[in-house]
């Protein structure tokens, strides 16, 4: 008798041991999850950021280029000091054409470490671009610190520099 109640209580701590092990591998999976949802609307204001940016970029491609208006439509996305650098290096490209490769996507697919400020906001991403070169398609996934600033009730890029 002692040891089949000896057996049938190892069974359970048996059944007990293996079902915290799911439950925690449950509990880390939707705290990844959590944290996926946690910064979402950031991610996605910074994925529209990043997109209008390269589309303007694009647009060097096309005839006519026109600086007045590539400086309007900046100035809706972009704050001091990359706004600065954006229009210079525009003039630049206009003034002595290169080849330039193009942008055929950008994807924010990751962002953490998010971090408010008074009007301005921090974050880590990691982004996918979708580049067209002289040798053919390819893509490449670099890791940014951004900063954006929030001006006239709306989000601007304001700077962003590589992150190891």
């Amino acid at each position: 008798m002692k040891k089949v109640l000896l057996l049938f209580l190892a069974l359970i701590a048996l059944m007990m041991h293996v079902h915290s092990i799911f439950a925690n591998e449950r509990v880390e999976h939707l705290k990844t999850e959590a944290k996926a949802r946690e910064f979402e609307k950031e991610k996605q204001i910074i994925q529209h950021l990043f997109a209008e940016r390269a589309v303007l970029w694009n647009k060097l491609y096309q005839e006519p280029k026109n600086l007045i208006k590539y400086s309007q439509k900046l100035e809706e996305i972009v704050a001091e000091p990359l706004l600065t650098f954006d229009k210079k290096a525009f003039q630049d490209a206009v003034a002595f054409p290169t080849d330039l490769e193009k942008i055929m996507g950008v994807e924010v697919f990751n962002i953490e470490n998010v971090a408010y400020g008074r009007t301005g906001m921090e974050a880590e991403i990691d982004v996918l671009w979708k580049m067209e070169g002289l040798y053919g398609n390819y893509e490449e996934q670099i890791r940014y610190r951004v900063i954006l600033k929030k001006e006239n009730e709306s989000w601007k890029l304001s700077d962003y520099t590589v992150s190891q």
